[in-house]
Protein backbone atom coordinates (compact mmCIF):
# COMPACT_ATOMS: atom_id res chain seq x y z
CA UNK A 1 0.00 0.00 0.00
CA UNK A 2 2.92 1.88 0.72
CA UNK A 3 4.22 1.48 -2.72
CA UNK A 4 0.94 2.50 -4.35
CA UNK A 5 0.41 5.98 -2.19
CA UNK A 6 4.38 6.61 -3.24
CA UNK A 7 3.11 6.46 -6.67
CA UNK A 8 -0.17 8.34 -6.77
CA UNK A 9 1.36 10.98 -5.15
CA UNK A 10 4.33 11.31 -7.76
CA UNK A 11 1.72 11.59 -10.39
CA UNK A 12 -0.76 13.82 -8.48
CA UNK A 13 1.39 16.28 -6.71
CA UNK A 14 3.02 17.63 -10.30
CA UNK A 15 -0.63 17.15 -12.40
CA UNK A 16 -1.91 19.42 -9.33
CA UNK A 17 1.10 22.12 -9.41
CA UNK A 18 0.69 22.43 -13.24
CA UNK A 19 -2.98 22.83 -12.83
CA UNK A 20 -2.27 25.83 -10.90
CA UNK A 21 0.50 27.15 -13.19
CA UNK A 22 -2.15 26.49 -16.07
CA UNK A 23 -3.25 30.01 -16.04
CA UNK A 24 0.49 31.17 -16.91
CA UNK A 25 -0.40 30.16 -20.77
CA UNK A 26 -2.32 33.12 -21.06
CA UNK A 27 0.32 35.43 -20.16
CA UNK A 28 1.35 34.98 -24.01
CA UNK A 29 -1.57 37.21 -24.34
CA UNK A 30 -0.13 39.99 -22.34
CA UNK A 31 0.44 42.75 -25.00
CA UNK A 32 3.94 44.90 -25.12
CA UNK A 33 3.71 48.23 -23.04
CA UNK A 34 1.22 46.69 -19.83
CA UNK A 35 2.47 48.34 -17.21
CA UNK A 36 3.99 45.40 -14.66
CA UNK A 37 1.88 47.02 -12.17
CA UNK A 38 -1.54 45.27 -13.89
CA UNK A 39 0.64 42.00 -15.12
CA UNK A 40 1.42 41.90 -11.53
CA UNK A 41 -1.98 42.16 -9.71
CA UNK A 42 -3.20 39.47 -12.27
CA UNK A 43 -0.65 36.96 -12.16
CA UNK A 44 1.41 37.73 -8.49
CA UNK A 45 4.66 38.47 -8.23
CA UNK A 46 7.59 37.52 -10.15
CA UNK A 47 9.58 34.81 -8.59
CA UNK A 48 13.11 36.44 -9.68
CA UNK A 49 13.68 40.07 -10.61
CA UNK A 50 16.84 40.98 -12.11
CA UNK A 51 18.17 44.85 -12.37
CA UNK A 52 19.34 45.12 -16.28
CA UNK A 53 21.67 48.08 -17.88
CA UNK A 54 18.88 50.21 -18.92
CA UNK A 55 17.77 50.77 -15.61
CA UNK A 56 14.80 48.59 -15.78
CA UNK A 57 14.15 44.99 -14.85
CA UNK A 58 13.84 41.57 -16.06
CA UNK A 59 11.34 39.66 -14.46
CA UNK A 60 10.55 36.18 -14.38
CA UNK A 61 7.49 33.89 -13.44
CA UNK A 62 8.39 30.30 -12.77
CA UNK A 63 6.63 27.36 -11.73
CA UNK A 64 10.39 25.43 -10.92
CA UNK A 65 10.55 23.23 -9.38
CA UNK A 66 7.64 21.45 -9.97
CA UNK A 67 6.10 23.10 -12.75
CA UNK A 68 6.93 23.38 -16.76
CA UNK A 69 6.68 26.74 -17.48
CA UNK A 70 8.24 29.77 -16.95
CA UNK A 71 7.64 32.85 -18.47
CA UNK A 72 9.65 36.45 -18.73
CA UNK A 73 9.64 40.01 -19.49
CA UNK A 74 12.18 43.00 -19.37
CA UNK A 75 10.72 46.03 -17.86
CA UNK A 76 11.94 49.63 -19.00
CA UNK A 77 12.30 52.02 -16.13
CA UNK A 78 9.17 53.44 -16.48
CA UNK A 79 7.85 50.36 -15.40
CA UNK A 80 6.28 49.15 -18.73
CA UNK A 81 7.10 45.52 -20.01
CA UNK A 82 8.07 44.60 -23.92
CA UNK A 83 6.86 40.89 -25.16
CA UNK A 84 6.38 37.98 -22.65
CA UNK A 85 7.69 34.97 -23.40
CA UNK A 86 7.72 31.25 -22.19
CA UNK A 87 11.74 30.48 -21.65
CA UNK A 88 11.82 26.87 -21.10
CA UNK A 89 11.76 25.97 -24.22
CA UNK A 90 14.02 24.18 -26.72
CA UNK A 91 14.27 27.32 -28.89
CA UNK A 92 15.04 29.30 -25.82
CA UNK A 93 17.56 27.03 -24.48
CA UNK A 94 19.84 27.61 -27.48
CA UNK A 95 20.48 31.19 -26.47
CA UNK A 96 22.91 29.69 -23.77
CA UNK A 97 25.17 28.59 -27.27
CA UNK A 98 25.83 32.45 -27.77
CA UNK A 99 28.61 34.02 -25.24
CA UNK A 100 29.71 33.24 -22.14
CA UNK A 101 26.51 32.40 -19.05
CA UNK A 102 27.39 32.36 -15.55
CA UNK A 103 25.02 31.24 -13.06
CA UNK A 104 23.69 34.15 -12.15
CA UNK A 105 23.08 35.64 -15.89
CA UNK A 106 21.38 32.11 -16.37
CA UNK A 107 19.29 32.28 -13.82
CA UNK A 108 18.43 35.59 -14.64
CA UNK A 109 17.30 34.77 -18.04
CA UNK A 110 15.72 31.38 -17.45
CA UNK A 111 14.62 32.02 -13.26
CA UNK A 112 15.84 29.42 -10.76
CA UNK A 113 16.32 25.42 -11.76
CA UNK A 114 14.50 22.79 -10.32
CA UNK A 115 17.73 21.40 -9.00
CA UNK A 116 21.36 21.68 -8.70
CA UNK A 117 23.51 18.87 -8.14
CA UNK A 118 26.87 17.94 -8.05
CA UNK A 119 28.07 15.02 -10.83
CA UNK A 120 31.30 13.25 -11.90
CA UNK A 121 34.10 11.89 -10.16
CA UNK A 122 35.46 13.17 -6.42
CA UNK A 123 38.54 14.79 -8.26
CA UNK A 124 36.82 16.24 -10.83
CA UNK A 125 32.98 17.24 -9.99
CA UNK A 126 30.46 19.35 -12.01
CA UNK A 127 27.45 22.16 -11.22
CA UNK A 128 24.17 20.62 -13.08
CA UNK A 129 21.15 22.89 -12.83
CA UNK A 130 18.05 21.08 -14.04
CA UNK A 131 15.00 22.60 -15.50
CA UNK A 132 11.96 20.83 -15.48
CA UNK A 133 10.37 21.82 -19.22
CA UNK A 134 8.02 19.84 -21.97
CA UNK A 135 10.75 18.90 -24.62
CA UNK A 136 9.45 19.39 -28.57
CA UNK A 137 6.27 20.60 -26.14
CA UNK A 138 5.54 17.40 -25.71
CA UNK A 139 8.19 15.07 -23.76
CA UNK A 140 8.26 15.61 -19.81
CA UNK A 141 12.07 16.59 -19.37
CA UNK A 142 14.86 18.43 -17.78
CA UNK A 143 17.44 20.32 -19.10
CA UNK A 144 20.89 19.55 -17.73
CA UNK A 145 23.10 22.67 -17.92
CA UNK A 146 26.74 22.10 -16.92
CA UNK A 147 28.95 24.71 -15.15
CA UNK A 148 32.17 22.60 -15.39
CA UNK A 149 34.62 22.17 -12.54
CA UNK A 150 34.97 25.59 -11.52
CA UNK A 151 31.21 26.38 -11.52
CA UNK A 152 32.50 29.84 -13.43
CA UNK A 153 30.29 29.61 -16.75
CA UNK A 154 28.06 27.39 -18.60
CA UNK A 155 29.85 24.71 -20.54
CA UNK A 156 27.14 22.44 -22.26
CA UNK A 157 23.76 21.68 -22.06
CA UNK A 158 21.07 18.82 -23.17
CA UNK A 159 17.89 17.42 -22.64
CA UNK A 160 16.83 14.16 -20.70
CA UNK A 161 13.89 11.91 -19.21
CA UNK A 162 12.60 13.66 -16.35
CA UNK A 163 12.62 10.41 -13.54
CA UNK A 164 9.53 11.94 -11.67
CA UNK A 165 7.02 11.18 -14.46
CA UNK A 166 9.29 8.03 -14.61
CA UNK A 167 7.23 4.92 -13.04
CA UNK A 168 8.45 2.10 -10.90
CA UNK A 169 6.40 -1.07 -12.59
CA UNK A 170 6.66 -2.61 -9.02
CA UNK A 171 4.60 -0.09 -7.52
CA UNK A 172 1.25 -0.78 -9.67
CA UNK A 173 1.81 -4.71 -9.84
CA UNK A 174 -1.35 -7.29 -8.93
CA UNK A 175 -0.05 -10.65 -8.63
CA UNK A 176 -2.63 -13.39 -7.99
CA UNK A 177 -1.36 -17.37 -8.01
CA UNK A 178 -2.92 -20.43 -7.52
CA UNK A 179 -1.59 -24.02 -6.29
CA UNK A 180 -2.85 -27.42 -5.86
CA UNK A 181 -1.75 -30.96 -4.01
CA UNK A 182 -2.31 -34.52 -5.55
CA UNK A 183 -2.12 -36.87 -2.50
CA UNK A 184 -2.70 -40.69 -2.12
CA UNK A 185 -4.16 -42.37 1.09
CA UNK A 186 -4.82 -45.77 1.89
CA UNK A 187 -7.97 -46.90 4.56
CA UNK A 188 -8.66 -49.46 6.28
CA UNK A 189 -11.97 -50.83 7.95
CA UNK A 190 -13.14 -53.59 10.95
CA UNK A 191 -16.40 -54.61 10.87
CA UNK A 192 -19.07 -56.91 9.23
CA UNK A 193 -19.30 -54.51 6.31
CA UNK A 194 -17.02 -53.04 3.92
CA UNK A 195 -15.95 -49.07 4.64
CA UNK A 196 -14.21 -46.29 3.55
CA UNK A 197 -11.10 -44.44 4.98
CA UNK A 198 -9.38 -41.22 4.55
CA UNK A 199 -5.84 -40.75 3.94
CA UNK A 200 -2.77 -38.18 3.84
CA UNK A 201 -0.07 -37.69 1.73
CA UNK A 202 2.54 -35.17 1.16
CA UNK A 203 0.60 -33.53 -1.36
CA UNK A 204 -2.73 -33.75 -0.12
CA UNK A 205 -5.41 -35.10 0.59
CA UNK A 206 -6.41 -38.67 -0.33
CA UNK A 207 -9.26 -41.16 0.11
CA UNK A 208 -8.83 -45.20 -0.13
CA UNK A 209 -11.23 -47.75 0.19
CA UNK A 210 -11.58 -50.00 3.56
CA UNK A 211 -12.75 -53.68 3.67
CA UNK A 212 -14.19 -54.91 6.59
CA UNK A 213 -13.83 -58.32 7.69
Amino acid sequence: MGTILRAIYRTALPLAVLSVLGACTTMADIAPGTPVSQIQAKYGNPTLSCPTSNGGQRLVWSGQPYGQYAWATNVDNTGRSDQVVPVLTDAHFNVLKQGSWTPEKVQCEFGPPAEINKVGLPSSTQTVWSYRYRQNGVWNSLMYVYFGQDGSHVTRFHPGPDPMYEHNDNDYMVGAGSGGGFGFGTGFGFGARSGIGAGFGSGGAGVGLGVGF
